[in-house]
């Protein structure tokens, strides 16, 4: 069998080794990231069906993802922030994050909603007064090796940055944000998330591409290495 092959060569040996751990590696990787997302599916599936929380969570948040919490108490006027870059239905925008203090004193960042990108200076003042509102709770600030750097001083926000966003309008809330759920008028902003959750999972696809990759890789060695008949 090894006959039919010449010696491998330094330089291409080296490539085609690299090519295929790298592959194989991202295609591991990927199978990781599949595990990860059936369970955050699995997760939001199950707390779709519970009934809202009477109170914000101050221990165990983090087994609270995706629940929904309602709550009484009234928004602060200031600060407000603004996370980018945010879609809906393919328009850029950014998400407008005001505090509320709940009616026994604890404060929670809530997402409000969704704003275009044009409409950024405009003041989406919250609404006056007590009321009580519904939210799904968020942990987590969102971001990959890739999201950039924050700038609060441009009110620019790249991701849930809870902690540095508290820090930053100089209050003590919970580590986490809520995500408000209620129906927004028609040509009203900031538009409310609706409450349905729905997370992409194509981690299953790039299984497949990576582990191929590599498998073409592996061909293209062996036939590169091959003898031509003339030569076994």
């Amino acid at each position: 069998m090894l006959a039919r092959f010449h010696k491998p060569k330094f330089i291409p040996l080296i490539f085609s080794l690299g090519g295929i751990l790298t592959t194989l590696a991202l295609g591991t990787w990927q199978i990781q990231r599949l595990i990860w997302k059936e369970g955050l599916i699995a997760a939001t599936e199950q707390a779709a069906t519970l009934d809202p929380l009477r109170e914000l969570p101050t221990e165990g948040y983090k087994e609270k993802q995706f629940h929904k919490v309602r709550v009484s108490g009234h928004y602060l006027d200031d600060p407000q922030f603004h996370i980018a870059a945010r879609y809906h239905k393919s328009q850029l925008g950014y998400h407008v994050i005001t505090p509320f203090k709940t009616s026994n004193g604890t404060l929670v960042l809530v997402n409000r909603g969704w704003i275009p990108a044009d409409q950024k200076q405009q003041s989406f003042a919250p609404p006056a007064g007590s009321r009580e509102i519904t939210g799904i709770i968020r942990v987590g600030a969102d971001r990959n090796p890739f999201t950039p750097a924050s700038q609060p001083e441009r009110n620019i926000w790249f991701g849930r940055d809870v902690e540095l966003m508290a820090r930053e309008a100089k209050i003590d809330a919970l580590p986490y944000m809520l995500d408000l759920v209620e129906q927004t008028p028609e040509k009203t902003y900031p538009i409310a998330f609706d409450g349905s959750i729905k997370l992409r999972n194509d981690h299953l696809s790039y299984v497949i591409i990576w582990y191929s990759l590599a498998a073409g890789i592996l061909v293209i060695a062996l036939v590169y290495h091959r003898k031509k008949p003339d030569e076994t």
